[in-house]
């Protein structure tokens, strides 16, 4: 399921300081200044409390070194909910300038300030996190002073996401009646497979289409959430429509082929250690073969009596949609 982010780059007339026949001079140009007038999601990214159209939202724009231009940026605008408009966070100090020149601009959501380079963004396998979730947009190389605006279509998430979605059985305490809370304090992934951290390029070849590039891939130590305090509801409930899976998700650094390489999944809860081996490509896991960016790999999991949790299927949800295997995880020995 693509989503589609649109950011129109426009001179002057939305910035008090600008009349509509000014030009506002620069250090490195005499030209106009650059200024956000739209930023829409037809179809939601997967941010649900930090859509774009949302106040207070941040995206990071880039003018690389190209023709006559020096390399600018992250400038960062944010996006004003009441009058729905977007505006230079810091004001006429940040104004990108153009002259006419064309210039080459990229973007990403959301801000963030340490992200100097478009040519070498560091991804890091994580716990999700609304900030961390990066999405990026392909180079535009039509703005000028006359033109001034630019188009950035279908940005693209930098992650993959993996998310457990968890429940508990009756059988998980005495008598049908849970003596356990069934709490979830830590999930950790390991394998030899997953990378946890790389070298994003999205400022190569102009092009209106994301062209991302993954380097420098680094494997080995566990992704781990931890200080969690997640309670499950029952599996029973859940079916009734009275209450709702807990949920955790990971940021994970894309990975193009998952071949035989066990990935372990520890699930801690109520003080006790919960594990499970997914073999990728392996019954019942044939579709599960790769990390792909976009894309939110959901594994539901049920908690039984003492010994047993089960992991009972893996979709691909929200993102892109896919369906895997089962899973039945047992308890560590303690």
């Amino acid at each position: 399921m693509k989503k589609s982010l649109v950011l129109a780059l426009f001179a002057g007339g939305l910035l008090a300081s600008c009349s509509n026949n000014e030009e506002v001079s620069s250090p490195d140009s005499s030209g106009t200044a650059l200024g956000v007038k739209t930023a829409s999601v037809s179809t939601i990214i997967t941010r649900a409390s930090t859509e774009l159209n949302a106040d207070a939202s941040t995206i990071g724009v880039y003018r690389l070194a190209v023709n006559t231009y020096a390399a600018v940026g992250p400038v960062s605008f944010t996006y004003d909910g009441t009058n729905s408009v977007w505006n230079y966070t810091n004001g006429v100090s940040d104004y990108i300038y153009l002259n006419n020149s064309n210039a080459s601009v990229c973007a990403v959501s959301p801000y963030t300030a340490s992200v100097t380079d478009p040519s070498a963004i560091v991804l890091t396998s994580q716990a999700d996190a609304a900030d961390k979730d990066l999405v990026y947009s392909g180079v535009v190389s039509t703005v000028n002073k006359t033109t001034a605006t630019a188009t950035f279509a279908d940005m693209e998430h930098a992650y993959s996401k993996i998310t457990f979605s968890i429940t508990k059985d009756e059988t998980y305490g005495t008598d049908n009646t849970p003596t356990d809370p069934g709490v979830i304090s830590q999930i950790a992934l390991s394998g030899a497979e997953l990378n946890n951290t790389a070298s994003l390029s999205i400022s190569g070849a102009a092009s209106a289409v994301p062209d991302g590039v993954y380097s420098s891939q680094v494997s080995g130590s566990p992704v781990a959430a931890s200080g969690l305090s997640l309670t499950m509801p029952l599996q029973a409930d859940v079916d009734a429509s009275t209450a709702t899976p807990v949920e955790q998700s990971f940021l994970m650094v894309p990975v193009d082929a998952l071949t035989a390489a066990p990935i372990t999944v520890t699930f801690t809860i109520d003080g006790n250690d919960y594990t499970a081996s997914v073999t990728p490509g392996a019954t019942p896991f044939d579709t599960f073969t790769s990390l792909t960016a976009g894309t939110n790999y959901q594994f539901n999991v049920l908690l039984s009596k003492g010994t047993a949790l089960q992991i009972t299927s893996v979709t691909v949800v929200d993102w892109v949609d896919q369906a895997s295997g089962d899973l039945e995880p047992t308890a560590s020995a303690n």
